[in-house]
């Protein structure tokens, strides 16, 4: 057996601990520490640099959108040079600019930051961990793909009420800096643990692959994908960003409030593993059908419920949010070639990022327009009806779904998930 194809017929034999660092390193990555976390410092950042929610919301969807403009670029990175050698440089350099956010002084020193972060941070996209595991994971893949997004939801979770900790102990700098020193010292050590330097590109053995980004923008197939989680992308980012404000306009108090946006991230972990079992066991369009027409009713209770329908109404609306990016990571696999995955993932994850940073943006101003956010609660809601409709276009599978199989002896079923 060659020795790259023996070292990934190790990683698949040995996929748990590779499944697992890859979950807890996403822990520490951009959407638990710079999105979730963004919420919580949004009222001090307001305060200190003299500005509305609007124009801070600004910096992030700028954010969201250089780190989406720039991953169709890493996942090209990512299949010709593998996860690590790309992965933990930017890792430890968004570490240094999230800790260096303390220094600003004014919004648009801030926003330059965050426009840094977004293309360093773009490495660490779904691209990678999902090119991860769907190198060692097969017969679960929905599953495993779908557990990607329950760290988010865990993060989502516990990284705002660490921040709001912080805020209260060391003040908004002294959060910039904690936050950037997690995020290396909860990724970095991971990554040089449990993902083998033979576990990566398929460049290796012969190139990037057949298609071109242009070839892959034609195909009908790929915009199926993307449409109904682009919705998913403008709704939930808008909620993540804006609950914890949300709920401080209504008297909760910030660590009050903190605590209650832990529910619907809560509510994602449990969504997205029922979620990745139905792609395995069904069809992934139903599944995506019934999770996005779902998730509306929840932003329907936020529009126009009252009183403490607020809190149930989130977590029924937040439980789709980061599960859209396990059923594209699915779906890759099915309609496009598996030496195109990560060139494919990286613009479908551009798209969504586009739509995040849309989101994050049009729920502040429509706040500072019109003074609450009934009008971007139910326009997110009407897009989360009409979108996933789009799935039905998707037509059969197109390939088996093995990403990077080694040519060589045929695997033992010896512990392949």
């Amino acid at each position: 057996m060659e020795p790259d194809v023996q070292g990934r017929a190790t990683v698949r034999r040995h996929w748990a601990p590779v499944v697992g660092g890859v979950l807890f390193a996403r822990l520490f990555i951009n959407h638990p520490l710079i999105v979730q976390t963004f919420g919580a410092l949004l009222v001090p950042l307001s305060v200190a640099m003299h500005t509305d929610r609007g124009h801070l919301s600004l910096a992030l969807s700028l954010h969201l959108l250089f780190q989406g403009a720039v991953s169709p670029v890493y996942g090209v990175m990512l299949d010709r040079y593998g996860v690590r050698r790309v992965l933990i440089p930017c890792l430890v350099l968004s570490g240094a600019l999230l800790a260096c956010a303390a220094m600003a002084s004014n919004l648009a020193a801030l926003t330059a930051l965050y426009v840094l972060l977004g293309l360093t941070s773009a490495a660490a996209a779904p691209t990678a961990w999902s090119k991860i595991v769907t190198m060692v994971v097969h017969r679960r893949r929905g599953l495993a793909l779908s557990a990607l997004s329950t760290t988010g939801g865990i993060g989502g979770a516990v990284m705002p009420m660490l921040a709001a900790v912080l805020i209260g102990a060391v003040g908004w700098r002294g959060t910039y800096v904690w936050l950037g020193v997690l995020m290396v010292l909860g990724t970095v050590p991971v990554l040089l643990a449990v993902v083998p330097r033979d576990a990566a590109p398929a460049a290796r053995a012969g190139g990037f692959g057949g298609s071109s980004l242009v070839d892959i923008l034609r195909r009908p197939q790929f915009w199926a994908m993307v449409a109904p989680a682009c919705a998913i992308g403008v709704a939930c980012a808008g909620l993540a960003v804006h609950y914890i404000p949300m709920l401080m306009d209504r008297g909760v108090s910030l660590q009050q409030a903190t605590a209650f946006n832990a529910l619907p991230n809560l509510m994602l972990v449990v969504t997205a593993l029922v979620f990745g079992h139905f792609i395995d066991r069904t069809r992934p369009v139903l599944a995506g059908i019934a999770l996005s027409w779902a998730a509306a009713c929840g932003f329907l209770v936020l529009a126009f419920g009252t009183g403490w329908a607020i809190i149930p109404g989130a977590a029924v609306a937040g439980c789709a949010g980061g599960a859209e990016i396990g059923l594209i990571g699915y779906l890759c696999t099915r309609y496009f070639a598996p030496e195109d995955f990560g060139k494919t993932y990286g613009l479908a994850f551009f798209f969504w990022i586009l739509s995040q940073s849309v989101g994050a943006a049009a729920f502040g101003f429509a706040y500072a327009a019109t003074g609450d956010y009934v009008v971007p609660l139910a326009g997110s809601a009407i897009a989360l009806l009409l979108a996933p409709l789009a799935l039905t276009r998707l037509g059969p599978y197109l390939f088996h779904g093995r990403v990077h199989e080694p040519q060589g002896p045929v695997l033992s079923n010896e512990g392949r998930a």
